[in-house]
């Protein structure tokens, strides 16, 4: 059995570094994206929901931990920072897990 040649193996593990920052950038950038729009209930008990109203006529359905503070902000412009994750329930374009308050 051969040992690899060492500036070979410091290249891989160079190209490994790369690769791992690399996708870590990505993951770290499509986790917190911020939109700005104004946050409403829509829909008819029980099936209401809290969306953020973009600009463009979009709705995102908003959750995560900041619900109960979402609430509060109804019928107000509001920038929120999350995750976007595509799929959204019937009437909204998609969901937005709310990591924080911007504005």
């Amino acid at each position: 059995m051969t040992r690899p040649h060492p500036p070979l193996a410091r290249f891989a593990f160079g190209c490994l570094a790369a690769a791992l920052a690399l996708l870590a950038l990505v993951l770290l950038g499509a986790c917190d994206a911020t939109f700005e729009g104004t946050v409403l209930r829509v829909g008819n008990e029980p099936f209401s929901m809290l969306v953020l109203r973009l600009d463009d006529g979009r709705d995102l359905a908003l959750e995560g931990p900041l619900l109960a503070e979402l609430e509060r902000l109804q019928n107000r412009r509001a920038r929120l920072a999350g995750e976007l994750v595509e799929g959204g329930p019937p009437g909204a374009a998609a969901r937005l897990v709310v990591g924080r308050i911007v504005e």
